[in-house]
């Protein structure tokens, strides 16, 4: 039987960070209510599916909508509670287990919260985290062991010279500029977001795309940058990573390619563009 407290939490709000792709809200936020919850109401039980029966209920909880509403406006933790409780008396069964919508952002994080003030286990969930906190204890290049933890690319190195935000639809949109630095100098790169980085580019030519991930590092701490604290000035590691094999079909591309999301170019994996770029400079 395992456990997550208050450390726990540290790690999977790294992890939720990173898979965040740019968005889903800050996990800082999710792990400050996870932690208050443990000390309220003890560490929370973790489950594997080994652990449980065909017929036990499990929900899902997540929110949704623009991750920047949240820089002015920080949920009251009651929301996710009355859903649980509305969805078990309509379901008229007891909740077996809770488990987050998505790996990535706040959604990670208030789940954890939510089981724990319900008095629930939740589901087990990913160990990212806790690999980006060893590779800083022990002063290792927390960029390079996220590229290779992950199988990803290094895109580009730069600064951000202009960044323009705007909330639309229910979406942060942006587009964000850099200036390339070190062995990139001289560059112009770009990172289109909808809540989540979506498309990197390097003078229009496209370099990473949705639906493979497209993180932004702190080039200084390796911390991921979310999508609506990118701000003028930073410098930023700009990783390309494969996504799961699944998204990566014609259905996955469908509902998650660059065109579904008005971006006129065809999907291409990263491998595929980051071989291309190399063979061009080589």
């Amino acid at each position: 039987m395992k456990w997550l407290d208050h450390e726990a939490i540290d790690y999977i709000s790294y992890g939720a960070a990173i898979l965040a792709n740019g968005g889903g809200g800050d996990p800082y936020i999710g792990k400050i209510m996870a932690q208050r919850a443990i000390v309220e109401y003890g560490p929370i039980r973790l489950l594997t599916l080994d652990e449980l029966q065909p017929e036990e209920l499990l929900l899902a909880t997540g929110m949704i909508g623009s991750p920047a509403v949240m820089m002015e406006k920080l949920p009251n933790g009651q929301e996710s509670l009355t859903a649980c409780r509305i969805i078990a008396q309509h379901m008229g069964r007891s909740l077996s287990a809770i488990y987050p919508i998505e790996t990535g952002g706040i959604n990670s994080l208030l789940p954890l919260a939510s089981a724990c003030i319900l008095g629930l286990p939740v589901m087990d969930v990913d160990a990212i985290g806790r690999e980006v906190q060893q590779a800083r204890a022990a002063r290792r290049n927390v960029i390079d062991t996220l590229t290779a933890l992950l199988h990803g690319v290094v895109l580009f190195r730069g600064k951000a010279n202009r960044v323009n935000q705007r909330s639309e639809g229910g979406f942060n949109h942006c587009t964000a500029c850099f200036v390339g630095v070190d062995n990139d100098s001289g560059g112009r790169f770009d990172v289109l977001f909808q809540n989540e980085y979506l498309l990197a580019r390097r003078d229009d030519r496209p370099l990473c795309m949705t639906p493979d991930l497209i993180i932004l590092l702190d080039e200084e701490t390796g911390l991921p940058i979310l999508g609506e604290r990118l701000c003028y000035g930073m410098r930023v590691v700009a990783l390309g990573v494969p996504a799961h094999e699944k998204w990566r079909t014609s259905r996955g591309i469908e509902v998650c390619g660059p065109r579904y999301f008005h971006y006129q170019n065809d999907y291409t994996p990263v491998e595929t563009l980051a071989a291309r770029c190399k063979e061009e400079s080589a």
